[in-house]
């Protein structure tokens, strides 16, 4: 009797298991689909070379910005990576975030000409209108 009270149990575990396993791919598959809509398919929109690439289409970028900006996306990349490690508290973290995002793009726009910037900052708008389109 005690036998086949494991294998129901065993036979129950395994089962929910499978599913679980099942259910957890598909919502990867589900996340990878949106973001390939989105962002485009392999684009990784937090790859700082990927990030950077776009830049140079969008404003023009010459050779010596690219280089500067790609510096600046990694220790942005960097300091977002341990900041998720060390701070638990959502709101906290938000307002890091906030301050690093401003922090970067002020650096941004000190390498970039007049004409530059004004498209770096319509392009900001566009971000930001987006965003709370997805918070709504």
């Amino acid at each position: 009797m005690q036998c086949v009270n494991n294998y129901i149990i065993i036979k129950y575990i395994r089962r929910n298991l499978c599913d679980t396993i099942i259910a957890a791919v598909r919502r990867c598959t589900v996340s990878r689909r949106f973001h390939d809509q989105h962002y485009g398919p392999g684009n990784d929109a937090n790859d700082p070379e990927e990030r950077v690439k776009q830049l140079k289409d969008s404003l023009g970028l010459n050779d010596k910005q690219t280089e500067q900006i790609v510096n600046i996306f990694k220790d942005m990349s960097a300091k977002r990576q341990a900041l998720m490690d060390s701070v638990s508290d959502r709101d906290a973290r938000r307002e890091a975030m906030m301050g690093m995002m401003k922090s970067t793009d002020d650096k941004i726009e000190a390498l970039l000409t007049p004409d530059q910037k004004d498209k770096y900052e319509a392009m900001k708008k566009a971000r930001e209108a987006m965003m709370r389109q997805r918070m709504n």
